[in-house]
């Protein structure tokens, strides 16, 4: 849904190519190349594999980024720098992040950090440097949730245990120079 000038709803899209999506779950914005980024995976319990596409919001055209094997993706983030543009993912279902390199208009899938134990990450956010990855127990045995702190050659460089495991979401603020992220009702800095 677009918000109009009259500040009404307007329908975007519901589907691509005449298949409707399982389940939006994240939406990215590059506002620099004026693309739109959409990951439609549906509920973790029920699907086991991830549609990602882009919107080219010049011409408003979609695109699938037909990548091989892409299984259960639940978030992404935009990494710029110089001419690096690349773009995380994080593959909650198989505890790891690839990153996916652009080639013209296709990507290229890369292995970029395999999580080794119980946690899954769910959510990824940059500054650019460096990466914090939201991290929970798929199966429930571990009620605390984890952030951790890389590098972009997916060194770790710190790890933390929260409270809980409920995250909602990250962003990074680069006017503060600080990642706000969402566990249950609270917002923490990082």
């Amino acid at each position: 849904m677009v918000i109009n000038k009259k500040k009404e709803m307007e329908l975007y899209t519901d589907e691509y190519e005449d298949q409707h999506f399982h389940g939006v779950n994240n939406l990215v914005y590059d506002k620099k190349r004026n693309i739109l980024y959409i990951i439609d995976s549906g509920n973790i319990n029920e699907e086991n594999k991830c549609n990602l596409f882009y919107v080219n919001k010049d011409i408003e055209t979609m695109m699938s980024i037909d990548i091989p094997n892409m299984p259960y993706a639940h978030n992404l983030c935009l990494y710029e720098k110089g001419t690096t543009n690349d773009i995380y993912v994080c593959l909650t279902k198989e505890n790891k992040i690839v990153r996916l390199m652009r080639r013209g208009n296709t990507y290229i899938k890369c292995h970029f950090l395999q999580i080794d134990g119980c946690y899954s990450p769910l959510f990824i956010c940059t500054d650019n440097t460096n990466f914090v990855v939201l991290l929970k127990d798929l199966s429930g045995c571990q009620k605390r949730g984890k952030l951790i702190e890389i590098d972009s050659n997916g060194e770790v460089i710190n790890s933390i245990f929260t409270d809980g495991c409920q995250f909602n979401g990250i962003c990074y603020d680069d006017k503060v120079e600080k990642y706000f992220f969402i566990e249950r009702n609270v917002i923490y800095t990082y």
